[in-house]
């Protein structure tokens, strides 16, 4: 039986390793985890006046005083409120051509050119199969999301809730406040055609996803329980992201 175990685990380390760095081109960018951080709104520069009795569960508050510009996103806005973080990036090429890929006429509509838009990649992350099963357990529907989602702010795809999206930079965040008190943030790049070596026959685009989690929990002993979890989920949210990148591969090739 621990023969057997050893094999499965040297298995499945090479089968990671195989399947998220070298064909699903995963890049981890960033790994911050510090369970002692405290979160006390009342000392915050950014407050606005807002105290921590007047907070709802798990509510959160901007830091306004950051500069909008193109080095700052949406989840820097909160990111002095988070004690665990992870974010991933990935590329992606697809074809321009509209004849090569499998979009219905509506997609095409919506997309004009054939682009991946925030809400193509925010589709494709909460309907792979990757992440059916958390759907499953919140007994959110695949064709709800498909059909009747716009993706602005207000709308949930249970347990998240859109807080903010500037669709001029292709991003968007979500909390899951009720639960885990968690973000996630995505993001869709343009990438020059020189970053990456493609045919030159072929008239294609190039993007990077990017997807990034963090955090927030102020309970001490949520904070000791992910202690465990954290590893976990640094594995786990690299196949989820794997996941939205087989998904826009589908759509769009």
């Amino acid at each position: 039986m621990k023969k057997q175990l050893i094999y499965f685990g040297i298995g499945a380390l090479i089968f990671d390793y195989f399947y998220i760095n070298k064909v699903c081109e995963i890049k981890p960018m960033l790994l911050s985890y510090n369970p002692l951080k405290k979160f006390d709104n009342n000392n915050m520069k950014h407050n606005n006046g807002v105290t921590n009795s007047n907070l709802k569960k798990n509510e959160l508050v901007p830091n306004t005083t950051l500069k909008d510009d193109e080095n700052s996103t949406l989840f820097d806005l909160y990111k002095d409120q988070v004690f665990y973080q992870d974010y991933f990036i990935t590329e992606i090429t697809i074809k321009n051509n509209k004849e090569n890929n499998n979009n219905n006429e509506k997609d095409n509509k919506e997309n004009g050119n054939n682009e991946i838009t925030i809400e193509d990649f925010t589709k494709a992350f909460f309907t792979s199969p990757i992440f059916t099963p958390e759907l499953n357990l919140f007994s959110t529907s695949k064709d709800d999301i498909n059909n009747k989602m716009k993706f602005i702010v207000g709308e949930s795809i249970k347990p998240f809730e859109i807080i903010n999206k500037k669709s001029e930079n292709n991003e968007i965040l979500l909390h899951a406040r009720e639960r885990f008190n968690a973000l996630t943030w995505l993001k869709v790049v343009k990438v020059n055609k020189g970053k990456k070596k493609l045919k030159e026959e072929e008239d294609v685009t190039c993007y990077e996803l990017h997807y990034r989690c963090g955090l927030v929990n102020r309970s001490y002993f949520n904070k000791v329980l992910f202690t465990t979890l954290f590893p976990f989920h640094y594995v786990y949210a690299r196949y989820l992201l794997a996941g939205a990148k087989q998904m826009l591969q589908q759509k769009f090739n």
